[in-house]
């Protein structure tokens, strides 16, 4: 768990998932579309986090895992509240554009993007 507490800190970076410097409003109307600065993070996190390796999200409380030589990042816990399900959206936007797939691993669902 002290390595997980670690891997959260050096995660919060102040983007839009961390919470900081953003409009609220816009950010959960669903206009959401990810800057260059997101796709960055996305990048940076991908190539952070080793194969099989966990990314905890303060602001949604989720945890994902990412598989690399899949591709996919899975939603492995996390609770189910507006502001989870729309950082989940966002996130499968985001590192969609990076090639990865992302889905819900507490269900087994993939998510529909265009909803």
């Amino acid at each position: 768990m002290k390595r997980l507490m670690m891997l959260v800190t050096v995660m919060c970076c102040g983007c839009r998932w961390c919470g900081a410097d953003f409009d609220r409003v816009k950010y959960m109307s669903g206009e959401w579309v990810p800057r260059s600065t997101d796709s960055l993070f996305a990048h940076n996190m991908i190539n952070m986090i080793n194969d099989q390796g966990v990314w905890a999200v303060p602001m949604s409380n989720q945890v994902y895992q990412f598989d690399h030589r899949n591709k996919v990042m899975t939603l492995i816990e996390g609770p189910d509240t507006e502001v989870a399900r729309d950082i989940f959206r966002k996130n499968a936007i985001v590192f969609g554009q990076c090639g990865y797939q992302v889905v819900d691993g507490r269900t087994k669902g993939e998510v529909n993007v265009s909803e």
